[in-house]
């Protein structure tokens, strides 16, 4: 009988050789499914699939994506760069240049969105949720916006 001290490492059973493993399993079974998602009577079974898996699951899997969103501040941060090429450091520049408050109504109470010109994608600001908004339903027209603020003074009797 051979005592476990004398005898020698083989690699099997060991953390570092059972994790090459699972990755060239993985790397297996993505090549695969790269390889049956090219032919198009199998991609267009799995699409309808997964559209069929969202349509039952909708609820959890949008009430999972918010609990992420809301809890995890990586998400939020990812998400930033991803749509708005936004660093976390250009997202707190530009928060600390609006001395951490709304663009428009300067509320500080408030959670801000990234606010950005829908044609060119250049980030403007932060705004909160009811100023973007309403940029959003004046079409983030200024002369709209300039009609809107005259007919309020008018209605006041201010203008």
């Amino acid at each position: 009988m051979v005592s476990s001290r004398a005898k020698k490492s083989d690699g099997k059973g060991d953390g570092k050789d059972s994790k090459s493993k699972r990755e060239r399993k993985l790397a297996t079974k993505r090549a695969w499914a790269r390889k049956a998602y090219a032919d198009p009577v199998y991609r267009e079974k799995k699409l309808a699939w997964d559209r069929a898996y969202y349509a039952r699951n909708k609820d959890e899997i949008t009430a999972r994506q918010r609990c992420r969103y809301a809890e995890d501040p990586q998400v939020r941060e990812k998400r930033r760069a991803r749509v708005y090429g936004l660093s976390d450091d250009a997202y707190n520049a530009i928060l600390a240049r609006q001395n951490g408050g709304c663009g428009t109504c300067k509320r500080t109470d408030v959670v801000l969105c990234v606010d950005h010109d829908h044609e060119t994608g250049k980030v403007r600001g932060l705004l909160c949720q009811k100023c973007n908004k309403g940029l959003g339903l004046f079409n983030d027209d200024p002369d709209i916006t300039e009609a809107a603020t005259a007919y309020l003074r008018q209605s006041r009797g201010d203008g």
